[in-house]
């Protein structure tokens, strides 16, 4: 009875063991991830954006899509704004452009207006990296001004998928806080898969 029972502490730690190999060659080839190398690979592509009119002042957040400059946020952080200012993740500013906007989608690319160099831009998923039940980051920078960066990160699940008002959306339980919208919705791969657009606040 004792070497069976030595015997099955044995076969399972060798289970154990080679698992453990396995999971060190995934994290080596990229396929698992974290939420901390999430965070470590995204921090430099997140920007705040604060757009400003007449008597009035939004902020929310953003991301570089294309290291010419280009940014991604919701439309209805820079709806109807006069000018635009951009704040880089190493706390560099510049002012920006829209270049393209869709209200009904609620996105909106913008220019920065100054050449900087080192940019670095999102790597981009497809449907097939949102999965539901598994692992979300979401990055941004909540309450805007009132906290200025570094940006912040919050993890979650993908709770499902929903169609609403013709578009496809990803409803999820990370914390979306004010300001956050126009961050990035991110897979444990790191890909982007979706743009914080709206949050449900219980009253």
């Amino acid at each position: 009875l004792f070497w069976q029972q030595k015997s099955t502490v044995d076969n399972a730690q060798s289970q154990i063991n080679s698992l453990k190999t396995q999971l060190a060659n995934l994290q080596e080839t990229g396929q698992v991830s974290s939420v901390q190398s999430v965070a470590s690979q995204n921090s430099p592509c997140m920007v705040r954006v604060d757009a400003n009119d007449p008597g009035f002042q939004s902020s929310g957040s953003g991301f570089i899509v294309d290291v010419r400059g280009y940014i991604m946020t919701n439309e209805h952080v820079i709806n109807n704004s006069t000018t635009i200012n951009v704040t880089l993740s190493d706390g560099k500013q510049s002012a920006a452009t829209v270049t393209a906007s869709d209200a009904k989608m609620d996105l909106a690319i913008l220019k920065l207006s100054t050449n900087t160099a080192n940019l670095v831009a999102v790597v981009l998923g497809t449907n097939n990296d949102i999965v539901i039940g598994e692992d979300a980051v979401a990055a941004g920078f909540p309450l805007g001004t009132d906290l200025p960066g570094p940006v912040s990160f919050s993890g979650g699940i993908i709770s499902a998928m929903r169609s609403m008002n013709g578009g496809q959306y990803i409803q999820t339980d990370v914390t979306i806080n004010p300001g956050s919208s126009g961050g990035g919705l991110f897979a444990l791969s790191g890909k982007l898969i979706g743009i914080p657009t709206a949050a449900v606040i219980p009253f």
